[in-house]
């Protein structure tokens, strides 16, 4: 396909008509072809509404015309109200590249656009050459074209290897929600479901602690599976690299995406590591960007940096994208003092308390059970007092938090909008006070500080804000 001109514009690829038709069937439904047997003037209007749909997808690609000027790109179309949409490239919040399994037997792609505030795709080219699609990008990202085909490689920071995947879907958190799912169907099961069922594996003896034991493991192969299956089609050959002030991220088995994400429009950089993943030294990374639009899984797809690696190549990616010394990132983090902890044990005592009466109170075996989490309670509770942590005192402030999944958010000064400090009437009593830093789409909280070194961080962020030029 030859390059849009300004003056008359550009169609999409024909194979745009196939795409649009597929999409439209699926839908309309295939349900409506067996309404065909009926006869009379209800076959005649049904005949007459497929055909109808066949041809919409021929005269909307004969409509639709698109040309990029220095820029900008401009879109218009429209089969019976014309319309023409005209997107400026400093608006241009992200540009992706997709290929699903209908444009592979073309061979041709999808080039989506965003722009900062929308609430979803601004232009969908649905029906591009690779080559094409590519130049568009490469204008709205005011790179330059002519020099783009001689540039060098883009340096890649991450490409997963099969075997990475595997390790992320077998330490990812997929299974959790299959245990969720299964949590749904247990309400759906009798009152009774369960303590008949554990009677009869009481009468069943050696036999019935077996089956629980080989329940549970086929459960956790069943989980596991699924997770890794979700996982490496999902992200397969991920690739993160950095081309200018951009990331670059591919990503798919069956359906190819290409994501761009603009450095400057990031706001906080967010190391993750859950239980299993600290216990083997892995940690994944994620990054919140402005503005993003769209499904949250697909929001959820391009914030991910690293599906998981070890914890020190998760901490020297974030210190490529923030542009810092790898080795100051998570150092003299500022700990919680006890008080905190006292207060966490606190809550601790509270729900020991509520299930020690459940038990006495409780004539069945779920109400005798409920006297023993007093303990894992206070094992959470001093959980989440070793994983706090903060520091503000460098140009990336740093809050750590999290029990099950331990989240470290990196957030540059200037991406903090608001500040604020709250004493709760629990933490009044041990003189404690939380931070908050307010970034777009997240808030980041600093929880359980000693008062008085909270006031002052605050007047240190406070002052750093002012004083950061506009």
């Amino acid at each position: 396909m030859r390059a849009p001109s300004a003056s008359e514009g550009a169609r999409l690829h024909p194979a745009a008509i196939a795409v649009w038709f597929i999409e439209g069937g699926r839908r309309l439904g295939l349900g409506l072809i067996p309404l065909l047997a009926i006869g009379g003037r209800v076959r005649l209007l049904l005949l007459s509404g497929l055909v109808a749909a066949a041809l919409a997808p021929i005269v909307r690609w004969l409509r639709f015309r698109y040309h990029t000027a220095p820029g900008t790109l401009v879109v218009e179309g429209g089969v019976v109200n014309r319309w023409r949409r005209t997107i400026p490239a400093a608006r241009v919040q992200s540009i992706d590249i997709v290929q699903k399994l209908r444009h592979r037997a073309f061979g041709v792609v999808e080039l989506r656009i965003e722009v900062a505030g929308g609430s979803g795709s601004e232009a969908a080219l649905v029906a591009l050459t690779p080559q094409e699609a590519e130049r568009v990008r490469r204008s709205l990202s005011q790179e330059d074209v002519a020099a783009g085909s001689q540039a060098v490689a883009a340096p890649v920071l991450v490409r997963m290897a099969p075997r990475d995947l595997v390790l992320a879907g077998l330490t990812g958190g997929r299974v959790a929600i299959i245990a969720v799912l299964l949590g749904y169907l247990q309400q759906l099961a009798p009152d009774d479901f369960i303590s008949s069922g554990a009677e009869r594996l009481v009468d069943m003896g050696v036999g019935g602690v077996g089956l629980v034991i080989s329940s549970v493991a086929g459960f956790i192969v069943v989980a596991g599976a699924i997770s890794l299956g979700a996982t490496v089609v999902t992200l397969w050959d991920f690739t993160v690299e950095r081309s200018g002030d951009r990331l670059l991220i591919t990503r798919g088995l069956l359906d190819r995406r290409r994501s761009q994400v603009a450095l400057h429009r990031l706001q906080a950089v967010t190391l993750q590591e859950n239980v299993l993943r600290r216990a083997l030294g892995l940690a994944s990374v994620t990054v919140v960007v402005a503005g993003r639009a769209g499904p949250k899984e697909e929001q959820h797809e391009t914030s991910l940096l690293l599906p998981t690696g070890t914890r020190r190549t998760a901490v020297e990616l974030i210190a490529a994208v923030l542009g810092t010394d790898a080795s100051r990132l998570t150092e003299d983090l500022v700990v919680a003092p006890r008080a905190a902890l006292w207060r966490r044990l606190a809550y601790a005592a509270l729900v020991a308390t509520a299930a020690g009466v459940a038990g006495v109170v409780g004539l069945d075996a779920r109400g005798a059970a409920a006297v023993v989490v007093g303990a894992p309670a206070a094992l959470v509770a001093w959980a989440a007092w070793r994983a706090l942590g903060h520091r503000v005192d460098r140009p990336h402030l740093v809050v750590r938090r999290g029990v099950l999944v331990r989240q470290t958010s990196f957030v540059a000064l200037p991406n903090v909008q608001d500040l604020r400090l709250t004493i709760a009437p629990l933490q009044r009593a041990g003189d404690l006070a939380t931070l908050v830093l307010g970034i777009p789409k997240q808030r980041l909280k600093a929880v359980d500080l000693e008062r008085a070194r909270a006031e002052a961080s605050f007047e240190q962020v406070a002052d750093r804000l002012f004083s950061v030029p506009a």
